[in-house]
C-alpha cells in the first residue's frame, strides 16, 4: 500500500513540474536567437523546472491576431511575446496585457528615465512591457567587392544604377524590409511629418507615401529580380550576401557582422554602414498576454532575460551579438566585467546617429500600400 501511494505521489510532482510552462512567441528567422533562447530554457527547466517552449514565428502580428482573437474568451494561449511597435499598440490599446510590470529585481539595472526604454514608436508602454534589447537598421557589404558603399539618397540611387541586381529587401510585412522602406522616406524628407499620426485627409502625409511609390517605382527595376521578387526575410539575404548574390544585405543589429562571422556565417570581409545622418533604432520589448495562465513564470523568465548575466551572454558577438539595455552605472564592477568583448571592426560604430520610428500609424499605410502595389 505504502509502495503505492508513493508511486502516486510521484505521479502528482511530475504533472506539477510539467504544469509549470511558458509558451514563448519569438520570431524564429535566426539561428543564433534561437539557440539562445534554446539554451536559456534549457537553464531555466534546470533551476526553476519551468518548461519554456519557444514558439517560432514568422511574424509577430500572427501572435498577436491570436491574442486579439482570444480575448472574449479571456484565455491565451500566449504567455510572453517578443513585440514592439505597431503590434505593442494593438495589444495595449484592446488591454490585453499584463501590467504595469514594476517589482522585478532586476529593473534596477534599466535607466527608467531613458524615453528610448519607456516609449514604444511614439507610445508610452508604462511598463506594460519591459526593454529586453536595442537595435537598429544597418547595411552589411561585402568589402572585396564594395570599396564605397552609398552614404546618402544620392548616392544609393548611383549605387542601385552602377550595381544593377545586387541590392534588394524583404519582402512587405516582414519587419526589416518595413524599416528599410521608412528609412528611405525619412531620407527623401519626410521624418518630421512622420512624428505625427498618418491622416489620409493630410495632403502632405498623401504626398509622403507618394514619394515613396514613385521612388519604388523608379528604381524596382535597378533591384534584385528587377524588383519582382523579394526574399522572405534578411537570414536569406545575409546567405545571398555571402554567395554574392546580393553585394549589400542589412540588419537591425549593429553587432551582426561579427556575430555571423564568428559563426561561420558571413565572410570576414563583411563590413558594416548606414547612411551619414543616422538611421532607424528602436528597442524591442517583452510582454505578457492578460489572461496567460502562467504569469508569474513569465515574470520570473523576464527577469532572467533583463539580468546582467543573460544580457552580457546576449550581446557576446559569439552568441548573437543583441545590443544591451542595461544602464552600466548601475552595474557592480563584477557585473560590468561580463561584459568585456572584443570590439569587433566590422560592427557599425556607436557613434551613429539614431533616428526614432515614425508614429505607429505609418507602419500600417506603408505596408497596405506596398502590399496593394507590389504584391
Amino acid at each position: 500500500m505504502l509502495f503505492i501511494v508513493k508511486i502516486f505521489f510521484l505521479i502528482f510532482l511530475s504533472s506539477l513540474s510539467y504544469s509549470k510552462e511558458v509558451n514563448f512567441h519569438a520570431w524564429g528567422g535566426s539561428n543564433s536567437i534561437n539557440k539562445y533562447i534554446q539554451n536559456f530554457s534549457e537553464e531555466i527547466l534546470k533551476d526553476h523546472q519551468i518548461r519554456l517552449n519557444h514558439i517560432k514565428i514568422d511574424d509577430t502580428q500572427t501572435s498577436v491576431n491570436l491574442i486579439l482573437s482570444e480575448g472574449d474568451q479571456k484565455k491565451s494561449k500566449v504567455d510572453l511575446i517578443w513585440i514592439n511597435g505597431e503590434n505593442f499598440s494593438k495589444l495595449y490599446n484592446q488591454d490585453l496585457l499584463y501590467g504595469p510590470i514594476i517589482n522585478l529585481e532586476n529593473l534596477k539595472y534599466l535607466d527608467l528615465e531613458d524615453p528610448t526604454l519607456i516609449t514604444d514608436f511614439g507610445l508610452a508602454t508604462n511598463m506594460y512591457e519591459i526593454p529586453w534589447g536595442r537595435s537598429q537598421l544597418v547595411f552589411l557589404y561585402d568589402s572585396e567587392i564594395i570599396n564605397d558603399p552609398f552614404y546618402d539618397i544620392e548616392s544609393f540611387k548611383s549605387f542601385l544604377i552602377s550595381n544593377k541586381g545586387r541590392f534588394t529587401y524583404p519582402k512587405i510585412p516582414n519587419f526589416h524590409g518595413t524599416t528599410f522602406l521608412k528609412q528611405i522616406m525619412y531620407e527623401l524628407g519626410h521624418q518630421d511629418i512622420m512624428k505625427e499620426k498618418y491622416n489620409n485627409l493630410d495632403q502632405s502625409h498623401k504626398n509622403a507615401i507618394q514619394d515613396l511609390i514613385s521612388f519604388l517605382n523608379e528604381y524596382h527595376p535597378y533591384m534584385w529580380s528587377g524588383g519582382k521578387r523579394f526574399p522572405k526575410n534578411n537570414t536569406t539575404m545575409m546567405q545571398m550576401l555571402t554567395n554574392r548574390e546580393l553585394f549589400i544585405s542589412l540588419s537591425f543589429n549593429p553587432n551582426e557582422a561579427s556575430s555571423q562571422i564568428a559563426q561561420n556565417n558571413l565572410r570576414e570581409s563583411t563590413k558594416t554602414f548606414t547612411f551619414k545622418n543616422g538611421s532607424i533604432a528602436n528597442t524591442h520589448f517583452l510582454a505578457i498576454p492578460k489572461y496567460s495562465k502562467n504569469i508569474d513564470h513569465s515574470l520570473l523568465i523576464i527577469n532572467k532575460l533583463i539580468s546582467p548575466k543573460y544580457q552580457s551572454l546576449k550581446l557576446n558577438n559569439d552568441i548573437w551579438g543583441d545590443p544591451t539595455v542595461l544602464d552600466f552605472t548601475k552595474l557592480s564592477m563584477e557585473d560590468k566585467n561580463l561584459f568585456l568583448y572584443k570590439n569587433f571592426e566590422n560592427n557599425l560604430k556607436n557613434d551613429v546617429p539614431k533616428k526614432t520610428e515614425p508614429h505607429n500609424s505609418w507602419t500600417e499605410v506603408i505596408e497596405k500600400n506596398w502590399i496593394e502595389i507590389f504584391n
